[in-house]
């Protein structure tokens, strides 16, 4: 019964996930090298800056364009854990200090559906900001830790 009723909910699921997307603002990230100044990567991010908007994440997205993404913004610089649990889509994930310097890269992450347990990918050490992308963004762009976020809040 409960199986039934998630396949039936499924599709209704998916379309407000899609509405909210829409919902959120938006900035464009950049993934800078220090010292060369070499751009790696610019994408189109949604930006989840409060509890609820970092807490639903990617979730429930069947895709996600090549040059989008989703920037997490907290207000703090703290030990920040991430999972996977009901993307539907594999990503990479970015983690970044107060000085937007990326810190850790946990690339091309797999998704994860219940009843599945999901891993968590944890910052190394004290992190403020994650980008999380398309799997195989990271190592296509040559992204590395010591890089640099940019972005300015609409």
């Amino acid at each position: 019964m409960m199986r039934w009723l998630l396949r039936a909910l499924m599709p209704t699921l998916v379309g407000l996930a899609s509405l909210y997307a829409a919902d959120l603002p938006r900035t464009r990230v950049e993934v800078l090298r220090p010292g060369t100044g070499a751009m790696l990567l610019t994408v189109d991010a949604e930006l989840a800056t409060t509890p609820e908007t970092r807490t639903r994440g990617l979730m429930e997205r069947s895709s996600l364009p090549a040059d989008q993404g989703m920037l997490f913004i907290f207000e703090v610089a703290q030990p920040l854990s991430f999972w996977m649990f009901n993307t539907l889509i594999p990503l990479d994930i970015i983690f970044a200090d107060a000085e937007r310097r990326i810190t850790s890269v946990y690339a091309s992450v797999p998704p994860c559906r219940p009843p599945s347990r999901c891993p968590t990918y944890s910052s190394h050490g004290r992190a403020q900001f994650v980008l999380e992308v398309n799997a195989g963004t990271v190592v296509k762009a040559g992204i590395d830790v010591g890089d640099e976020l940019r972005w300015t809040i609409p």
